[in-house]
């Protein structure tokens, strides 16, 4: 049964990483719903290389990002804080932490954006700094 309060979206995600000075772009493009409350915003997509379905809430100073499939995860970024996780891979499981920077949501009548810079830690080590945006249109 289908949700009346959901409307269908286009979702482009660009993730920015840098590790030891060498960055690396992925970009991918989704078709998704969206329902908003009040400020805050809950997306969801397929993620077919991942077997799976992610949702995002996006609100004024947080995201949450749970992803479920071959790769499950459910990662939060506050702004100004340190956020820890669990990373389940086929081949085991990692400890995973954020530590969100910059954290800005744009909205408008036909979509909205939300740009993040964090840290990510693995296993309680400095794995990379990151850039993620999001970008949706009705």
């Amino acid at each position: 049964m289908q949700d009346i309060n959901a409307r269908p979206i286009r979702l482009t995600s660009v993730l920015s990483m840098t590790i030891d000075g060498d960055t690396q772009r992925i970009e991918e493009a989704f078709i998704g719903t969206l329902k908003q409350h009040n400020a805050t915003f809950l997306l969801a997509y397929d993620e077919p290389e991942n077997k799976g379905r992610t949702l995002a809430k996006v609100a004024p100073t947080s995201l949450i990002i749970n992803r479920q499939g071959d790769t499950s995860t459910i990662l939060r970024f506050t702004l100004g804080q340190r956020e820890q996780a669990h990373y389940q891979t086929a081949e085991g499981l990692l400890n995973l932490g954020t530590e969100t920077s910059q954290l800005l949501v744009e909205t408008n009548s036909e979509g909205g954006k939300v740009v993040i810079d964090y840290i990510l830690y693995i296993n309680g080590q400095h794995a990379s700094n990151n850039r993620l945006t999001l970008n949706w249109t009705l």
